[in-house]
């Protein structure tokens, strides 16, 4: 029929009726909050509530609405606003004459500020709702928009906590981050004018990235500082963005700068900069920027992926960790040829003490061209002698020996 009918969430009890134009009927129907809806022609707006009460807006211009979780954005040409229902705490702060408690502490500010006594008055007539209302001017500051707005609310709700001592400080400290958050991005230099019921809902974690990919991250970082989440992530994004800008800087000019940054955040990795340096073709500043690495975990496997194969083995063999020798000398092994893996490795006695260890172990049959290679003769008669003693004993040993063999090689 075109009307739009209001009913409970199961379906029981009817409880308004709106009607329209049957033959005009909207061209968008949205959630406006939890309690209301708006429905769109194409230069005009109705926002409807539970009860059937009703707003119209009129445009020039055809808009388009686009629902959030507490409210609507009206989007047109040229601009962009958004619509949502008067919240219940700052009706009751803001409404002439009310006397709610929310409205008498607000009251009480102002006259305390004025030195008057209805102060003590306000505050005597609130009685044991104080702790509600302090609650409704702290709710009614983070809808708020007005930063001086906020101020006055703030203050009404801190002169309330002196006359309430149960009240929860940590509350208050909450509402009053949030704020500082908000007004940060709101700004018109940022353009992200959230409301308190989206922040909640975006997460700060959220928000920090979507900063970071604004290019923002001076705020980014100040932000998770503030929050206590950690400025890695962010430092690592403008980390990349500087490097593919390049802006004109020379490699030493942009490692500079960028390893400056990263090493005032404790535990960050230069290792994934140097990474995402080298995809985009910057070898020579990925080398410059693994110097700066402190794990050589990090460090070596990238080393050995820009080529720097050198670096790599020595970087490991300083380490003093043997995995991480054998993972360097595996890797270069694989992508040269064998006389210049041994002249690589012959000048690093620990490397070819650990790769000859290794030969004797699995590969017994290149052992001797190995050690033949490296020039080292002797190593070359003590193995042969251990192989013939060995064939030796082999070829005399007794039946019992035999067992005993074969058990010791089980275990």
């Amino acid at each position: 029929s075109g009307d739009l009918l209001v009913v409970s969430t199961d379906f029981t009890q009817f409880l308004t009726e709106f009607q329209t134009s049957q033959e005009d009927a909207p061209d968008q129907l949205v959630w406006c909050g939890v309690d209301s809806v708006v429905m769109r022609w194409e230069e005009e707006l109705v926002m409807v509530g539970p009860y059937g009460d009703s707003v119209a807006y009129n445009y020039d211009d055809s808009v388009i609405l686009i629902p959030e979780c507490d409210g609507v954005r009206i989007l047109s040409d040229s601009s962009m606003e958004f619509l949502y229902r008067v919240p219940d705490c700052m009706v009751e702060v803001y409404r002439p004459g009310s006397t709610a408690p929310g409205a008498l502490l607000y009251d009480a500010r102002q006259h305390f500020d004025n030195q008057t006594a209805r102060a003590d008055e306000n505050l005597r007539q609130i009685g044991e709702e104080l702790e509600g209302a302090i609650d409704t001017c702290l709710e009614a500051a983070g809808y708020s928009f007005d930063v001086a707005e906020q101020k006055r609310l703030l203050r009404a709700a801190s002169y309330g906590h002196v006359f309430c001592p149960s009240y929860p400080k940590d509350k208050f400290r909450d509402s009053c981050e949030s704020l500082r958050v908000l007004n940060g991005i709101r700004d018109a230099s940022v353009g992200i004018p959230l409301t308190l019921l989206q922040y909640q809902a975006l997460t700060p974690q959220v928000l920090v990235s979507r900063l970071a990919n604004a290019g923002h991250h001076l705020l980014a970082c100040r932000i998770a500082e503030y929050k206590d989440l950690g400025i890695d992530r962010v430092l690592h994004h403008w980390a990349r963005q500087k490097i593919l800008k390049g802006d004109g800087t020379t490699d030493q000019e942009l490692c500079d700068s960028i390893v400056e940054k990263l090493q005032r955040s404790h535990g960050s990795s230069i290792a994934s900069v140097a990474s995402y340096a080298f995809q985009r073709n910057r070898k020579r500043l990925a080398a410059m920027l693994l110097e700066f690495e402190t794990r050589v975990a990090k460090q070596v496997p990238l080393l050995l992926e820009i080529g720097e194969s050198q670096r790599a083995i020595d970087k490991a063999i300083e380490s003093g960790d043997a995995d991480l020798v054998y993972y360097a000398l595996f890797y270069v092994k694989q992508r040269i040829s064998l006389q210049d893996f041994l002249e690589l490795v012959n000048h690093r006695p620990q490397a070819s003490s650990l790769f000859i260890s290794y030969c004797k172990k699995t590969e017994s049959d290149s052992l001797k061209t190995v050690l033949q290679s490296m020039g080292r003769h002797e190593d070359i008669a003590s193995t042969t002698f251990e192989a013939v003693s060995y064939t030796h004993l082999r070829a005399h040993e007794t039946r019992e020996d035999r067992v005993c063999r074969r058990r010791l090689e089980k275990k």
